[in-house]
């Protein structure tokens, strides 16, 4: 089955194959070329859970240009089994609104506010209820989104990438 990747427009949801949108196997060499034609820097986690394993499927698509905010963004996903990572930075900034199902819990991580909150992401069975954490350094946005992740792990996902961010 071909990796799908949702869009959503003004006209609603849009499921397209994700090969239509450049999406690619996360390698070092493939990271290298995407960043080449990013105008910031790609940030990945250092650190991934026990229960992603080393042979996770790693998927970037990106770099798209939005003409409607004037912004470019990238995502990357990581996916073993039912355990799910999406992350999604984008520049500029985009405004972090907490949604109004879900009582927003604000962290300070390596020196960063970042929010957090429940998110859902559409299955073929339904929905599924995950985790969202997003951060606003530099005039960029970082979203991660983990699915059958726990809280803890998915802190530490997110504190991998503010360390790195940080240079400690």
């Amino acid at each position: 089955m071909k990796p799908k990747l949702m869009l959503i427009s003004l006209a609603g949801l849009i499921i397209l194959p994700a090969a239509l949108l450049g999406c690619v196997k996360l390698t070092h060499d493939e990271l290298e070329r995407i960043q080449k034609e990013t105008p910031f820097t790609i940030i990945t986690p250092t650190y991934l859970p026990d229960a992603m394993g080393t042979d996770c499927f790693h998927q970037i698509t990106g770099p798209f240009e939005d003409p409607v905010l004037h912004s470019t963004f990238i995502k990357i996903r990581y996916i073993r089994d039912d355990h799910t990572i999406h992350i999604t930075e984008q520049s500029p900034m985009s405004v972090m609104i907490p949604n109004e199902e879900s009582e927003p819990v604000y962290y300070e991580i390596a020196g960063a506010r970042v929010l957090r909150q429940t998110t859902q992401l559409l299955t073929s069975t339904g929905e599924e209820e995950g985790l969202r954490f997003d951060w606003n350094p530099d005039g960029l946005t970082f979203s991660v989104k983990t699915f059958n992740i726990s809280e803890n792990e998915s802190l530490k996902i997110v504190e991998s990438m503010l360390k790195q961010m940080a240079g400690t």
